[in-house]
């Protein structure tokens, strides 16, 4: 009859184990995914593309601007010389940051480029004058079409292709982002319990949970991981300069989240571990103190 009654014991003891596990496998790709929908989230504002436009980005865009400007003014008559000081650094930082949030909110952007427009027919009327040339009304427009020639290319420069896209179907599916999370997190509380509670004791329980948070570590880990350490990423193929740097600060931003939202898991897996051990401590204590009276 003993025999018996420890076989019912282990078999539910077994079954109970069963549930735990798959459950807490459950919880673990809930949990990755929640870190996945809260990471896409945090990297659909502009404040994240901006991040990637640092100085160095902007300086490697200056230079193609100019570079740019340069093409077009060679084949003309009219010396290069007109464009020194033209395009300044700060300008095309802040006209790059402007023309992201116009982007994000659905606007149509075109910066303002008067100052620059007056300084650059300003610098080819001398050049006129120096050189012999009638800035009459034949001259005027000519140096009218080059200067709007130029300013094209500066407006066009600053774009950052796929961006407008990104933001547009960011922003008809966002709200499903924020349906997708917030049933994400309903199913991870529904699975905590069924962790809980299908096994006799809490700390029991809540370890299979911790066993989840450190699955979605592993998880939220490895792939960015091996992405940083081999750099596979940088044979990507970009042109010109700028865009390429701009993709790899982007993506090694993206990867640096992945590696936050990881070391998020970690903390919360080890806290969980304090608690299961703490519990389990209570649990033994209690057992000796009722095993004693």
């Amino acid at each position: 009859m003993s025999s018996k009654k420890n076989s019912r014991k282990q078999t539910s003891s077994a079954g109970r184990n069963i549930a735990s596990i798959i459950f807490s496998f459950l919880l673990a790709v809930v949990f990755t995914l929640i870190g996945l929908l809260m990471l896409i989230w945090v990297v659909r504002s502009p404040e994240y593309v901006t991040k990637a436009t640092d100085d160095e980005y902007i300086a490697y865009l200056q230079a193609y601007i100019e570079e740019s400007a340069a093409d077009y003014t060679l084949p003309t008559s009219i010396d290069v010389k007109v464009l020194e000081g033209i395009f300044d650094a700060k300008k095309i930082k802040d006209d790059t940051i402007l023309e992201v949030q116009a982007l994000h909110s659905g606007i149509e952007f075109t910066p303002d480029t008067s100052s620059m427009e007056d300084q650059l027919t300003a610098n080819v009327q001398a050049f006129f004058e120096e050189n012999g040339l009638a800035v009459d009304e034949e001259g005027q427009e000519i140096i009218d079409v080059y200067v709007s020639e130029i300013m094209d290319i500066y407006a066009s420069s600053i774009q950052i292709p796929g961006l407008p896209a990104f933001f547009t179907l960011s922003s008809q599916y966002g709200r499903y982002l924020l349906f997708g999370l917030g049933g994400a997190v309903i199913f991870a509380i529904i699975l905590i319990i069924l962790c809980i509670i299908s096994q006799k004791w809490a700390h029991k329980g809540l370890r299979y949970v911790a066993y989840a948070s450190g699955g979605a570590f592993l998880m939220s880990l490895a792939a960015p991981l091996v992405l940083y350490i081999t750099g596979i990423y940088k044979n990507l193929q970009l042109n010109p300069q700028f865009l390429y740097y701009g993709a790899m600060n982007l993506i090694r931003n993206l990867l640096q989240s992945f590696f936050l939202v990881a070391a998020v898991w970690l903390v919360i897996t080890i806290i969980l571990a304090i608690i299961v051990a703490a519990l389990r401590k209570r649990a033994i204590h209690k057992g000796h103190h009722h095993h004693h009276r």
